[in-house]
């Protein structure tokens, strides 16, 4: 485009808005020609362009939808880590053992079979 002379206007759709630079549409198609070949180039080059733009704003609005959708699942807080808790576990303990074998205490240990929980209790 630096090639090109222009024409400024002030622009008429808003006062605070920059001028507009008018290109004359030959000297635009004499250089698109040049760049492109010929009328079939231009369009080809047109298509090219349209598709980029299609793909472009799938894949933003792609972007837009899981966003919304992790924005959804925050406020409701379901995290997709989430796991279902299951029953609620009735321990199963083995025999019990003495705490320490050193100490004359009478505190024993019973260990869960399933989960390996441990609880300590004294023996009177």
């Amino acid at each position: 485009m630096a090639k090109l002379k222009c024409m400024t206007k002030s622009n008429t759709k808003h006062s605070g808005f920059g001028t507009m630079k008018l290109y004359r549409l030959s000297e635009v198609r004499s250089i698109s020609f040049g760049k492109f070949g010929d009328e079939a180039g231009l369009e080809k080059e047109k298509q090219r362009r349209e598709l980029a733009r299609l793909e472009r704003n799938i894949l933003a609005e792609r972007k837009r939808a899981r966003k919304a959708a992790e924005a959804r699942d925050r406020e409701r807080g379901i995290l997709k880590t989430y796991v279902p808790k299951e029953k609620d576990h009735v321990h199963t303990f083995g025999p019990a053992e003495s705490a320490s074998s050193s100490s004359p205490s009478s505190l024993s240990i019973e260990r869960c079979t399933e989960c390996g929980f441990e609880r300590e209790f004294e023996e009177f």
